[in-house]
């Protein structure tokens, strides 16, 4: 997963992935005018959701984004005859 966020004004964000239950999974402070993150998460989950959290302290105000996705593993199958 990729987080790109785009701050031109330079402001002091707070950003923050957590899990459902609120355990905080990556937290940062930035002020970068282009944050890009690329995160990695190890799971054997096949349905995640998360919620990402980005916080400007000169805003007083916090955006939330909530991320779902579903791993869906299919098996083919091929059979073929054999000739003797």
């Amino acid at each position: 997963m990729q987080l790109n966020i785009q701050n031109e004004a330079g402001e002091a964000l707070v950003i923050s992935l957590e899990s459902e239950d609120g355990e905080v999974l990556y937290p940062k402070k930035s002020s970068d005018k282009s944050f890009i993150k690329k995160i990695q998460l190890v799971t054997t989950e096949t349905t995640i959701s998360l919620n990402l959290r980005v916080y400007s302290s000169s805003m007083k105000k916090t955006w939330t984004y909530e991320i779902t996705w579903t791993i869906k593993v299919t098996d083919d199958f091929v059979l073929n005859q054999v000739k003797l």
